[in-house]
């Protein structure tokens, strides 16, 4: 083992909350993605499986839809619940907001060319 390592220290309650909060919103995210997933798949000139047109959150689609939501979405949901939870506000935590969003947007670069 590294010199440097350190094990891991336990959640705190409040932690827990905060990422059990996460991956619910998460969850729901997921819902509504394969909801208008199958809304506007036949738009498209698609057909969606019959196996997997009612979302089932315990099936390894709903499963993997919730984890690739949590992946894209939740580091935004952490720092968004640390600012809401601060009990001040201050410029440098507006500058972090505006990096955070400009990273996030910058992933899209149809949404990031437009101001």
């Amino acid at each position: 083992m590294p010199d440097d390592y350190q094990e891991p220290n336990e959640p705190t309650a409040e932690q827990e909350t905060e990422a059990r909060s996460r991956a619910a919103f998460c969850s729901a995210l997921a819902r509504q993605f394969h909801d208008r997933y199958e809304e506007i798949a036949p738009l498209y000139g698609y057909k969606t499986r019959e196996d997997t047109k009612d979302f089932d959150p315990e099936s390894p689609n709903g499963q993997l839809m919730q984890a690739v939501c949590l992946q894209v979405v939740g580091p935004i949901i952490a720092r968004l619940q640390a600012i809401a939870t601060m009990p001040e506000y201050d410029q440098d935590d507006a500058h972090r907001l505006r990096g955070m969003a400009r990273r996030f947007l910058s992933q899209n670069s149809v949404i990031s060319k437009h101001p």
